[in-house]
């Protein structure tokens, strides 16, 4: 498959395989300004997003890489929850914690953390509702990786 982005008088415009699919018609015939060559099964993964796993994968991959520059601060990051409202409480892929960690009874207030929101990109796992990425802690506390929730739940099983 081929993109081109043409130019001509009444604009620019994208082209794929000589379909224009954005922009402008290029009126008087344009000039093929730039091109690429894109593998179709790449284009289809990133626009009907066919593998949602590899973005989290590489979201993971990042985060781990952020270790390396401050991992206390960013274990500090991760760890803090504030109290949120019931909407955000209710969203459906937001993952908040809504119970006192110490007896894992359940508690009036809801509480949230940049995990929650990370996993909220993501959607949850159809098999247990849990978020797709988890936060692998050592003995004192700070995050030692993340991974993928399905590496560590799904190993719990067998």
């Amino acid at each position: 498959m081929k993109i081109d982005w043409v130019v001509g008088a009444g604009g620019a415009g994208l082209y794929l395989d000589d379909q224009r699919i954005s922009g402008n018609k290029p009126w008087g015939g344009g000039e093929v300004k730039r091109s690429w060559e894109v593998d179709p099964k790449e284009l289809r993964a990133v626009l009907y997003r066919e593998d949602p796993y590899l973005m989290v994968d590489e979201v993971i991959e990042l985060l781990n890489t952020y270790l390396d520059f401050d991992r206390r601060a960013l274990t500090y990051l991760i760890r803090h929850q504030v109290s949120c409202n019931k909407d955000m409480a209710e969203h459906p892929t937001i993952q908040v914690r809504g119970y006192d960690p110490k007896t894992n009874e359940p508690i009036d207030t809801t509480f949230v953390g940049m995990l929650g929101i990370l996993n909220g990109l993501f959607g949850t796992r159809e098999s247990d509702g849990w978020g797709h990425i988890t936060v692998i802690l050592d003995k004192a506390g700070q995050i030692e990786k993340f991974q993928n929730t399905s590496v560590t739940r799904d190993a719990e099983k067998t």
